[in-house]
């Protein structure tokens, strides 16, 4: 899936459970800097900001399901590593991951509930 947000940023999202892969990226994608969580929480004043990021997933560890008739709920996952690069700037500032920061805990997963189950 593709989003083009404004003509100079995107977002794409792609998984395949199956693989136990999926991404999530996005491009020069607009956001503000509130400078401290309870500014943010608040509300308040922030700078505009401008963030490129690259999410990936693989890298099949564990194979997993929960169902529950009851609910109306099922699940299917895959615990995977992954790995993220990113980068984040604003007029006065920018800061960057200085290399592919792995994760050791990850998931992919599929969800089917209410009228779907």
């Amino acid at each position: 899936m593709f989003w083009l947000l404004s003509s100079d940023q995107t977002i794409s999202t792609a998984a395949n459970l199956g693989q136990g892969t999926a991404s999530y990226k996005g491009t020069n994608v607009a956001l503000g800097d509130y400078t401290s969580i309870p500014n943010s929480l608040n509300n308040g004043p922030f700078i505009p900001a401008r963030a490129t990021f690259d999410v990936e997933w693989s890298g099949i560890i564990k194979r997993s399901t929960f169902r529950s008739v009851a609910q109306r709920f099922a699940l299917e996952f895959v615990q995977t590593g992954a790995t993220i690069t990113w980068s984040a700037s604003t007029s006065a500032t920018s800061l960057h991951s200085t290399g592919v920061t792995g994760v050791n805990f990850a998931e992919v997963a599929h969800e089917v509930n209410g009228v779907f189950f």
